[in-house]
């Protein structure tokens, strides 16, 4: 009788990433559609152990000329602040191919992404029922789905170097992109 193989362990995980699985921040509705033109959304990632990260990705519906630009953004005491990458303008016009920024950096803390929809307005999956996130910090408490993301309007072109003073947190569950990072 031969003796059961001994099943060979998933690749290494950290922080319960899974290499080659993507992760988001938590929500608990969603459905397609456009994002406000121009309008860059920064969501607060934390990782309480290193992870490896190799892409940036939204699930994309595709809009003809629309485009996506990522950002990767340092944490100042929990808050944004200096641009560390900019992804450029991410073709978004191909609908049902998830739109990719591969860039593969170590995360460790706290992480700021940032996405705006340029050319014409992009369509992908929206959150539609926020989780309030810890670290965003809202004026009132009585809007409903507040406190998942900040954003700043008019970003037409390249990200700013840094992220400023605007700190307006986003109160419309069902306009923020889903933006998810893959774990390498």
């Amino acid at each position: 009788m031969q003796p059961l193989p001994i099943p060979t362990p998933p690749p290494r995980a950290y922080n319960g990433k899974m290499p080659g699985f993507c992760y988001t921040i938590p929500y608990t509705g969603n459905s397609n559609g456009a994002i406000t033109l121009n309008r860059m959304f920064i969501f607060p990632f934390v990782f309480d152990t290193p992870v490896n990260i190799d892409a940036v990705l939204i699930a994309n519906v595709g809009v003809a000329s629309s485009f996506v630009r990522f950002g990767i953004y340092e944490d100042a005491g929990g808050l944004p602040d200096r641009c560390l990458a900019d992804s450029g303008q991410l073709d978004a016009s191909v609908g049902g191919v998830p739109v990719y920024w591969y860039r593969t950096w170590r995360c460790e803390g706290v992480v700021w992404v940032s996405c705006v929809g340029q050319g014409v307005a992009p369509s992908m999956t929206r959150q539609t029922n926020v989780i309030p996130h810890p670290l965003i910090g809202v004026t009132n408490p009585n809007a409903i789905a507040t406190g998942c993301s900040y954003y700043v309007d008019s970003i037409s072109g390249a990200l700013p170097a840094r992220w400023g003073t605007n700190f307006t947190s986003h109160a419309s569950g069902s306009a923020n992109p889903v933006i998810y990072l893959r774990a390498k």
